[in-house]
């Protein structure tokens, strides 16, 4: 209870300007929570002694006498401990910075890498103190075995028993249609799903495609219903296009038709679909472009996320149903008919927004605010 009303506290009095420190050794998440409390005191630190020295403009700095210039640099990155003692390598140290705030790893200062170091501890301490809150949005016992996605960094890992069993990146919806932020469960996984496209999408994305390429549902494996319910009725796209490509003449108050591509390697859900039923019609799934994956800006999705390595993840979670053989996967994928594999065992998952957290080795991480989070009032933990 007392952990829970210092936290509560600390919720109520951070703010950019102002931001309390703490430790916490408590709860599933705390060891995290308890070195990224260490991290906000070492950035509050840095604030409020005057240690840190700001960077001049960048064009300041790109015509600053080169040892003048390797001495404020050298002098930065042992402040953030990218070099651990005087006389480190300061390429190794720009590199390390690189990084940890997920940029190009070159060991040059190029604008996006003097844009982070030129942050002045204070905004380092304000991201972290709202991470710290985000970790008491999670619950006191995640599980022994979960799924976290965080959506700003573009990851997945799967956890058993406080290790972590697998990684890999994620694709999360774009800004204008973000991936929300909610924990849930999952319960089975489809393989060879089929997908029934959203009305918004289907009017939004797709319709605009339809008028300009009227064959675009024959080349892509698409049906055509009249209507949700179980007995629509099937329209057969080619009559569409004998009649004129009346695609133009479909306004999105008007769109009549539900769209439903069939299960194969072209299915936008690829061939797995890990699924939570939920109200957000957001899951995790597969997908037809894994090239997507080698971006290092993966906002790009409708708001569903899009997984790295599917296979994979399906046969973790299907390890502990009884009997199961993973060999039984190749067969269900090559009969191209969809199949819905109930967890004996269902998973919790959690979709997080952390831009800030500290790995295994005790370095503080950053990450990009792409929804703009960062800048919003922080929240009071809910607990």
């Amino acid at each position: 209870m007392l952990i829970r009303c210092l936290r509560l506290v600390i919720a109520l009095i951070i703010t950019p300007v102002a931001v309390a420190n703490t430790t916490s050794n408590h709860t599933p998440n705390s060891q995290q929570y308890h070195h990224l409390s260490k991290a906000l005191m070492h950035y509050k630190h840095l604030e409020e002694t005057g240690a840190w020295s700001q960077l001049p403009t960048y064009s300041q700095v790109l015509t600053q006498d080169p040892v003048k210039r390797a001495a404020l640099l050298h002098n930065l990155l042992l402040l953030t401990g990218d070099i651990d003692k005087p006389g480190g390598s300061l390429q190794k140290g720009l590199k390390s910075f690189q990084h940890r705030h997920k940029l190009p790893v070159n060991g040059i200062l190029d604008y996006k890498s003097y844009q982070a170091l030129a942050q002045h501890p204070g905004e380092k301490a304000a991201i972290i103190a709202k991470n710290l809150s985000r970790l008491d949005q999670l619950p006191e016992n995640m599980g022994d075995r979960y799924v976290l996605v965080n959506i700003a960094d573009y990851s997945l890992k799967l956890v058993e028993d406080n290790a972590t069993r697998l990684t890999m990146k994620v694709i999360v919806g774009k800004k204008a249609r973000k991936t929300p932020i909610w924990a849930d469960t999952i319960r089975s996984i489809v393989v060879n799903p089929p997908w029934n496209v959203p009305k918004k999408i289907a009017v939004k994305d797709i319709l605009p495609k339809l008028r300009r390429q009227p064959d675009y549902l024959q080349n892509h494996n698409f049906l055509v219903l009249r209507g949700w319910g179980q007995n629509a009725q099937m329209v057969p796209p080619y009559s569409l296009v004998e009649s004129g490509n009346p695609w133009r003449k479909v306004s999105y108050k008007s769109f009549p038709y539900r769209l439903k591509q069939l299960p194969g390697p072209g299915n936008a859900l690829g061939r797995f679909k890990f699924d939570f039923p939920n109200k957000h019609s957001v899951y995790l799934h597969d997908t037809s472009q894994p090239h997507l994956f080698r971006k290092n800006n993966r906002a790009l999705s409708s708001g569903c996320v899009r997984v790295e390595k599917p296979r994979q993840l399906a046969e973790s979670l299907l390890q502990l149903n009884r009997g199961w053989q993973p060999q039984r996967l190749d067969k269900l994928l090559d009969t191209n008919k969809t199949v819905t594999l109930r967890l004996e065992q269902p998973i919790p998952v959690y979709l997080a927004y952390m831009t800030a957290w500290v790995d295994t080795g005790g370095k503080v991480h950053f990450a990009n605010d792409i929804y703009g989070h960062d800048q919003r009032p922080l929240e009071v933990a809910r607990r």
